[in-house]
């Protein structure tokens, strides 16, 4: 049972880190998931969060603070020169080139190897690219 949940807290920290959920929506359904077998019973709450943790400690890397994340996004979206000189430009072309090649996955695939704030500032880039339409 300890497997299947170590197996599930790697997939939902995954999605975390590719902004399909936010931090406290992944944690909780783990919580939830952790009770309802008798997970917590069995092994213990501190267990339960240790292995979340390091589920979310492996994609998130050690000095991202979703709080600053959360910062810098509202931030960026106030001014996009931030996002241009945060990106490196061949990070901006990269996108635009797989954003024509119009295949979600690849795109996908590509933004969950960017942190949150980078894939703020991309997003960004492409709000503002739209607006001047």
């Amino acid at each position: 049972m300890e497997d299947i949940f170590r197996e599930r807290c790697d997939a939902r920290a995954i999605l975390y880190a590719a902004s399909v959920f936010d931090l406290h929506t992944a944690v909780d359904v783990l919580q939830t998931d952790a009770k309802r077998p008798g997970l917590i019973d069995q092994i213990g709450q501190n267990r339960v969060q240790e292995i979340m943790a390091a589920a979310f400690h492996a994609v998130r890397g050690i000095q991202q603070q979703p709080f600053l994340v959360k910062q810098f996004s509202k931030t960026v979206e106030k001014n996009s020169s931030i996002a241009k000189s945060v990106l490196p430009i061949s990070t901006v072309r990269a996108a635009e080139f797989l954003i024509q090649q119009n295949d979600p996955k690849r795109l996908h695939a590509w933004l969950a190897k960017h942190t949150r704030a980078e894939r703020a500032a991309i997003r960004c880039h492409f709000e503002q690219k739209e607006k001047q339409k």
